[in-house]
């Protein structure tokens, strides 16, 4: 009996062993205190985190680098008994703890306020891009709201400078800002973010790792941590899921009389929330200046992912810490070259919008996708490979006809349908014939109202670049003397349209001339006469000749029968502010020539010629008319004369005499266009 109760107690004793066993082999990452799944209150949540802010704030003040501070911060909180287990990630810099509930904690230890100022952001050295830019379709968001976000507190890094000029530049072009206050990227606000065209969200970035041995990415809000907070029904399953974690990070705020950056803890996102709250526009593009927002382990493209499924066309973001001047000029620089706002460190002359490509690779030849001081890299990140965005239409150059056509080439986005665009020449709407990305046609009037003027395309409420469509009226007199009073004469119109300025294919290359397909068209309405007229007489072998000349007409622009023809077309050298136009008008003259031999009857002989200007007034390409122009482009008033030998038997000269009036340019071209809509070659 006594035996028996003996060996109770030992096999007692025994389950109590394996049970203490199983107890400490559930522990995790050597807390040695509780096993998972165990529960948290509130106030022991609340007093570790505000535990780890404290313990932050110490190990500022003793200046420690990075790796140092990340593994004494991860070696506290291993030894906290609220946690199951903790961890550093190098990769971003971010410290991590496990809750027993699962819950996650992160202290971001990626980005240090720092003074920004404006001398700061001008000074770096610009490089000239080169190589061609690859052309792809490029798309216009579809929804015009627009919401611009930050997380910090007041005072760090002037974070709310650029949200203050983006959100200016952004309604200038005709987009719609979220209203917010500076520093509201509270959780409730990004939860309402919904259909945006363009999503801007500057915050701290960092990592933590979850019991089935995930790391998960997450992005503070500005939402602080408090016990009514997680006691709000939303915010407790948020957190229970994995949508929110707790993070610390500096913010902006000072303590011990300003000498160590004070740390403070706030709901941090995951990609289960964007999943289950957000959504962004057709075609929408976001920009986060957040570290580690690009890298592209896979818990970070987890959250890139969340994006693209839900709306975004492109997500932009860095690799590596980003510090404050390389983060702030490239969003300045990216929105305002993408817009044409010629806000940010202008071109001169200004120029127009360009498409995300094109003006990421124009960023990467100055150096602006590069944060030198931590090798952090600006990337795009489309959702679809080979796409491209537009933030606005963008006009390249005018190419008109002489059918009342004017083809505007481009960027402008797939066709968003009659009721969702517009094209205005000179203020007044004209008839969309066809509309190409690349490419739109439209008709013009001849004269009047919509027949010249700046040429802009509106998509959805968002105006392109202006381009001016010029034209000149005016007539000219082509005039030939000869002997006694014989003479022939052609007056015909000039009426020439088309794009007379300088463009650039690519941003923060010079302007150059227009391509020869763009040339200035005439116009159909021009019309023309010619006349000849006088006599001659003169002796020659013993025999006297009267020549007579007679003949005159209309000539319609166009017609081209072998005998009339009146048709032009013209370029113009911006730089030397010249004119040259090709083409001209021609007449028929009828010749009656009559010898009288003495002795014999008169012989006549009756031919055709054309009149027509002669070549001796023409320049060595070929152009007859040459003209100068002032700073307007208007064509000044002018004439040119040669003397030449005539056809004549008697080899007589003759005087060859073409003149004209100045021709006014309508409108008088403008040599800075965004004085009048900002952004223009």
């Amino acid at each position: 009996m006594h035996r028996r109760c003996n060996m109770q107690q030992v096999r007692r004793g025994l389950w109590a062993a394996v049970a203490l066993l199983v107890l400490l082999s559930g522990c995790g990452d050597g807390a040695g205190i509780a096993p998972p799944g165990g529960s948290v209150s509130t106030e022991e949540r609340m007093a570790a985190i505000a535990a780890g802010e404290k313990k932050a704030e110490e190990l500022s003040q003793q200046g420690l680098a990075r790796a140092a501070f990340n593994q004494e911060m991860a070696k506290w909180l291993a030894s906290r008994p609220e946690f199951e287990a903790s961890g550093v990630d190098e990769d971003t810099s971010s410290v991590w703890a496990r809750f027993r509930d699962g819950r996650l904690y992160i202290v971001a230890n990626n980005r240090d306020p720092s003074t920004v100022t404006q001398q700061a952001r001008q000074s770096a050295q610009l490089q000239r891009p080169g190589g061609a830019q690859a052309k792809s379709t490029a798309e216009i968001p579809v929804d015009r709201r627009v919401r611009l976000l930050h997380s910090f507190g007041p005072g760090f890094d002037q974070v709310q400078k650029p949200i203050e000029d983006l959100a200016q530049w952004f309604k200038d072009a005709g987009y719609t800002v979220a209203p917010t206050t500076a520093g509201d990227a509270r959780v409730s606000q990004l939860k309402a973010v919904s259909g945006d065209g363009f999503f801007y969200f500057n915050t701290h970035g960092g990592k933590g790792k979850t019991r089935a041995g995930h790391d998960v990415f997450a992005m503070q809000s500005s939402t602080l941590k408090s016990d009514e907070m997680d006691n709000l029904p939303e915010f407790k399953d948020d957190l229970d899921h994995g949508r929110l974690v707790y993070m610390t990070a500096k913010n902006g705020g000072k303590i011990l009389g300003g000498l160590v950056d004070d740390w403070d803890t706030r709901y941090a996102i995951t990609y289960l929330f964007v999943e289950k709250y957000m959504s962004f526009g057709k075609n929408s593009v976001l920009f986060f200046n957040v570290c580690f927002g690009a890298n592209p382990h896979a818990d970070i493209s987890s959250f890139v992912f969340a994006a693209h499924k839900k709306g975004a066309a492109f997500y932009l973001s860095w690799t590596k810490s980003v510090t404050a001047d390389p983060a702030f000029t490239a969003v300045r620089y990216f929105v305002d070259r993408m817009l044409g706002r010629n806000n940010f460190r202008p071109e001169n002359p200004k120029q127009r919008p360009f498409d995300l490509n094109a003006v990421l690779t124009d960023m990467k030849a100055r150096g602006f996708t590069v944060d030198a001081s931590t090798g952090a890299e600006l990337l795009a990140k489309p959702a679809v490979h080979g796409t491209n965005s537009l933030l606005a239409p963008t006009i390249y150059a005018l190419e008109a006809d002489e059918d009342d056509k004017v083809r505007i080439h481009g960027d402008f986005g797939t066709d968003p349908g009659a009721d969702m665009r517009e094209v205005t020449v000179g203020g007044t709407a004209v008839t969309v014939n066809s509309w190409a990305p690349d490419q739109i046609e439209v008709a013009v009037p001849r004269t009047g109202a919509g027949s010249s003027g700046d040429v802009v395309v509106t998509v959805r409420g968002r105006k392109s670049n202006p381009r001016q469509l010029i034209a000149w009226r005016g007539r000219l007199t082509y005039t030939m003397k000869t002997q006694g009073t014989l003479k022939h004469e052609i007056a015909f119109d000039l009426h020439l349209r088309g794009d007379a300025d300088l463009a650039r294919t690519k941003p923060g290359e010079a302007p150059r001339e227009l391509p020869e397909e763009f040339v200035l068209a005439g116009i159909k309405d021009a019309r023309g006469t010619y006349s000849a007229s006088g006599t001659a007489t003169w002796t020659e072998g013993g025999c006297t000749y009267t020549e007579e000349w007679s003949g005159s007409g209309a000539i319609v622009y166009g017609q081209n029968d072998g005998k009339v023809f009146l048709g032009y077309s013209a370029r113009i050298e911006v730089a030397q502010r010249k004119m040259r136009a090709r083409g001209g008008a021609l007449g028929t003259q009828t010749i009656r020539t009559t010898r009288q031999c003495p002795g014999g009857a008169p012989e006549t002989i009756t031919y055709e010629v054309r009149i027509v200007p002669i070549p001796e007034l023409h320049d060595a390409e070929g152009f007859l008319l040459r003209f100068d122009l002032d700073a307007q482009f208007n064509v000044l008033a002018g004439s040119r004369e040669v003397q030449t030998q005539f056809t004549g038997r008697d080899g007589r000269t003759g005087t060859a005499r073409l003149e004209w009036q100045q021709i006014a340019a309508d409108p008088p071209y403008d040599p800075e266009p965004p004085k009048r809509i900002k952004g223009n070659r």
